[in-house]
């Protein structure tokens, strides 16, 4: 990449983007939904899904290929569908072009008897097959068939040792097509103005245990940068103490003296009430929504090192009531447009 090339969509200007987190946290549908995003602002964008996951499922689809297919995508509220481009990585797809590449020779579309031939350099060379997958999205952007590429990758666990075999690659082999593949493939991802890792949490203390995990060995592991921290099913911030304060009055005036609440929200919620059934079920949804939302609130307070790493820090919601997963990404589409454009002010 030059100096010259255009910056890409994402906040920093990168192209080549991998999305990552703990399991459960939602790192497929923020994958999808920084596509979604950019594809609505008129970029050419496409977003690949390293191993098994729920990708089609984001976008609406019956499935994905290895060639990136164009996928209209429901935005909903009225607005036109937005077009980007989807796929799987298969591996033994990536094999099989790069073998292309090696032998000058068009091969068919399995490698049958090649197929040992790549185990044996797979097996003097750990880490091939890593190499071959992140070159496969890195060489759509080296050429220009696409602003944005979004990887939706893997785990957080599994993550750093992909993206820290190229460089791996090229200290171990002395020179030829491998060595060279290797060599531009560290040059693009160790570039902070082209590629960079989106790390997912939850406000949860073991995913953001794991999301600050995951910042330091990228640090120590890779030479590779974090280009945001998203922290997703964010819950709306708790009542503000005024609020809290009625809603314990309006609690302590209708429970009856005798239980001992004393005023207390939580303790009366979740005991019971006597009176007016609907009300009393009114005022335990409003103090366990309270609980769960402070409890949130006070994880990412706590959360210190995830919010002092210097890279956009975006927010998405919890989102409720939506049909389908292609609805909840629209709607966290639209959270992160509102939430990069804050980040870019």
């Amino acid at each position: 990449m030059t100096g010259d090339e255009p910056p890409g969509p994402f906040p920093g200007g990168r192209r080549l983007l991998f999305v990552t987190g703990k399991g459960g946290v939602g790192s497929t549908s923020v994958a999808a939904a920084l596509a979604v995003d950019s594809a609505r602002r008129g970029l050419r964008t496409l977003v690949c899904e390293m191993g098994e996951g729920g990708l089609a499922d984001a976008l609406g689809i019956t499935g994905l290929g290895y060639e990136p297919t164009e996928v209209d995508f429901p935005t909903g509220g009225g607005e036109h569908p937005v077009p980007l481009w989807a796929m799987a990585m298969d591996t033994e797809a990536a094999a099989h072009e790069y073998l292309s590449r090696l032998l000058h020779l068009p091969l068919p579309t399995s490698l049958g008897p090649l197929g040992p031939i790549l185990e044996f350099v797979s097996a003097a060379a750990p880490g091939v097959r890593e190499v071959l997958a992140v070159g496969k999205v890195a060489e759509e952007i080296r050429e220009d068939r696409f602003d944005l590429v979004v990887v939706d990758g893997p785990a957080t666990g599994h993550v750093v040792p992909m993206l820290s075999t190229p460089e791996g690659i090229a200290e171990i082999t002395r020179g030829g097509l491998l060595r060279r593949e290797a060599d531009w493939l560290t040059e693009m991802l160790s570039d902070p103005g082209v590629t960079g890792v989106v790390v997912v949490a939850v406000p949860e203390e073991l995913a953001v245990a794991e999301a600050i995990d995951l910042l330091g060995r990228l640090g120590s592991e890779t030479t590779i940068e974090p280009a945001a921290v998203v922290v997703n099913k964010v819950p709306p911030p708790p009542l503000n103490p005024a609020d809290r304060r009625t809603l314990d009055l309006l609690v302590a005036t209708l429970a009856p003296a005798d239980t001992g609440f004393g005023g207390d929200a939580a303790s009366a919620a979740d005991t019971g009430f006597r009176g007016d059934a609907a009300l009393m079920a009114v005022l335990r949804a409003a103090v366990l929504a309270d609980r769960i939302r402070s409890e949130a609130a006070e994880v990412l307070v706590e959360a210190t090192p995830l919010l002092a790493v210097r890279v956009p820090h975006l927010n998405l919601p919890r989102v409720t009531g939506v049909v389908g997963e292609p609805d909840l990404v629209a709607e966290l589409a639209h959270a992160l447009a509102a939430e990069m454009d804050q980040a870019e002010r």
